[in-house]
């Protein structure tokens, strides 16, 4: 488990390798999936493929990156699950794109 834990505080460093981004985008572990949403350098790609994560925890913490292309969070805003909804909302909110609705 500690092992598992230090690749997670990796994964979400600023200087993570790309090719261990990749790899933790596309694990079967959720947190490493979630943690690959959170990276800055994570790739375009590999964000969208985590937008449609068939894990809702996955999409609502990718819902919550200010990193997330503004189209993706738009994607994430019509998700299915509400929560994730809810986050995506909350996430452009904060970034500017629209307003806070009461």
């Amino acid at each position: 488990m500690e092992m598992q834990e230090d690749r997670l505080i990796m994964a979400e460093g600023r200087k993570c390798p790309l090719k261990f981004l990749a790899e933790m985008a596309e694990s079967e572990n959720p947190m490493m999936r979630m943690s690959a949403a959170l990276n800055p350098h994570t790739d375009k790609t590999m964000l969208e493929k985590l937008c449609s994560d068939e894990n809702p925890d996955v999409r609502y913490i990718t819902a919550s990156s200010t990193y997330l292309p503004v189209h993706l969070l738009w994607k994430l805003k019509n998700d299915e699950n509400p929560h994730v909804r809810w986050r995506a909302e909350v996430t452009l909110v904060k970034l500017g794109i629209i307003r806070q609705v009461c």
